[in-house]
């Protein structure tokens, strides 16, 4: 924690994957910590499935809000979370996505 304090003086956004925040969770919840004397503006989640528990903890330590985002390293940010519907946006920008139906191997409307 010291070291994240530390590199955030100036103000951060911290990226690594949902994993990784489990871990930083579980030291939280271990340790009792009550809230981060740093400067993190935000922290983003990307690769992995980022638990609603994870993201709350992270939420009230940091005091920040944390965002999910489904992406990877060959193709990019592909759709980020809608923390209203429990949902994700698709990066329309960038993409033309298709959902295919599992039993036809059809596009689904």
């Amino acid at each position: 924690m010291e070291k994240i304090k530390r590199k955030s003086r100036h103000g951060a956004i911290i990226l690594a994957y949902a994993s990784t925040y489990d871990v930083i969770r579980d030291y939280i919840t271990k340790y009792n910590l009550k809230s981060f004397k740093g400067n993190v503006k935000g922290i983003i989640s990307g690769s992995e499935m980022l638990f609603d528990h994870t993201r709350e903890v992270l939420e009230k330590f940091f005091n920040c809000k944390v965002v999910s985002r489904y992406s990877n390293q060959e193709n990019g940010v592909l759709g980020q979370d809608d923390d209203i519907n429990n949902g994700f946006y698709i990066n329309e920008a960038n993409y033309y996505i298709e959902i295919f139906d599992m039993n036809d191997n059809k596009p689904i409307d």
